[in-house]
């Protein structure tokens, strides 16, 4: 990263417009720790992805079926596909080996009654990756994570889908919301003539959550 200039919110929200959503979650990750906002290890990210499957079961359980409770349903799904994707970057697996063998297409209308079977496919997917990464942690072998992680996601994706709206436009409402307020935080450094390497990790986070207050 250009030391002179380390801001990249903006670049990536441009880019977002065109590209992958997953290939800039991913880079918007790489550029976030390179100004020191990321999980000092990759079992913090992976306790950060079990957090999200919690949250995913929790946001079904409480499915009412209304237009926001079905973005909620979704955007908890999102979230395990980009934990997923964070925990593949602390653990330095080639991204590029995963992402070409996902599917994002839609699939065809799933009833409601079948988001539960879905889901049990995701956390099954996600026992079977918890039990790589726990391998993982002893023989520090990446690509025992390939497969597992190539499961997961793309039952995170099904489920998505299975809701009616295409995952790709869900994953980049999501980043856009991630560099929005990475944006603001930008904004903010750069009217006190400051970079992100300026401030602490307390204050990022501090400032994240007047992002999020006002409303990004």
């Amino acid at each position: 990263m250009n030391e002179q200039n380390p801001f990249f919110a903006r670049k990536l929200l441009r880019r977002l417009e065109t590209e992958s959503p997953m290939e800039i979650a991913f880079e918007s990750q790489v550029k976030s720790a390179e100004v020191g906002f990321d999980f000092a290890t990759a079992s913090l990210a992976f306790d950060r992805l079990a957090d999200e499957m919690r949250e995913l079961s929790e946001a079904l359980g409480k499915f009412e079926g209304g237009e926001d409770s079905i973005e909620h349903l979704c955007d908890e799904a999102t979230d395990v596909i980009f934990g997923t994707i964070n925990v593949l970057r602390h653990a330095k697996l080639d991204i590029n080996k995963v992402f070409p063998r996902l599917n994002t297409a839609p699939s065809q209308r799933t009833e409601s009654s079948s988001r539960q079977l879905l889901l049990e496919k995701v956390n099954s997917a996600f026992q079977d990756f918890k039990e790589a990464f726990l391998s993982f942690e002893v023989e520090s072998s990446a690509g025992l994570l390939l497969e597992p992680a190539v499961v997961l996601m793309q039952r995170a994706i099904n489920f998505v889908n299975a809701c009616d709206v295409h995952s790709d436009e869900v994953m980049k409402r999501n980043v856009n919301k991630y560099l929005v307020r990475c944006q603001f935080i930008e904004d903010q450094l750069q009217g006190q003539n400051k970079t992100w390497r300026d401030i602490s990790l307390d204050e990022i986070y501090k400032r994240w959550k007047q992002a999020k207050q006002a409303g990004l």
